[in-house]
């Protein structure tokens, strides 16, 4: 019996040990959780002969964590934009194109190309771009390092 006793504490006290484990992997998990929606997110690498884009500057990529600083400027961005003005944007009804580099100040920098409507390109994989249609179409960059945004370019109408 004293041994029965000695191997279900031991048993208990593992359990009890994994158990600890997977709650803290649970507190990791959930520390990582993106603000961004990446299902309305494509990834585009830098292509040299779009200089209009970036020059002066490598391709990059973007971690969890830089999306979410993207995040939280782009709230900042909407915020500012939307004082004062009739036509209010909100980031929800678009999807989005990503273009990273890094500058030659060793900065990373992001385009964002936002669009309602991406036609029938293929818009995970070629750049949308179009002329006029208005604020369904805006571009703008994203400083991570100074996180800050500039270069905004909303599309005229016809």
């Amino acid at each position: 019996m004293k041994y029965f006793l000695i191997l279900l504490s031991v048993t208990l006290l593992l359990m009890t040990c994994q158990t600890r484990k997977t709650d803290d992997q649970q507190l990791i998990d959930k520390s990582q959780i993106l603000l961004s929606d990446t299902s309305v997110i494509a990834i585009l690498p830098y292509d040299t002969s779009r200089h209009w884009i970036f020059s002066d500057c490598e391709q990059s990529s973007i971690s969890a964590k830089e999306m979410d600083e993207i995040e939280v400027i782009l709230k900042q961005f909407v915020d500012d934009y939307n004082i004062n003005k009739e036509t209010q944007i909100n980031l929800t009804r678009y999807k989005r194109q990503y273009i990273a580099v890094t500058n030659r100040n060793d900065q990373k920098e992001v385009w964002i190309n936002f669009f309602c409507n991406q036609g029938s390109r293929n818009w995970k994989e070629e750049l949308v771009i179009v002329k006029d249609g208005g604020n369904c179409y805006f571009n703008l960059k994203v400083n991570l390092a100074t996180r800050t945004f500039y270069d905004l370019i909303v599309n005229g109408e016809a």
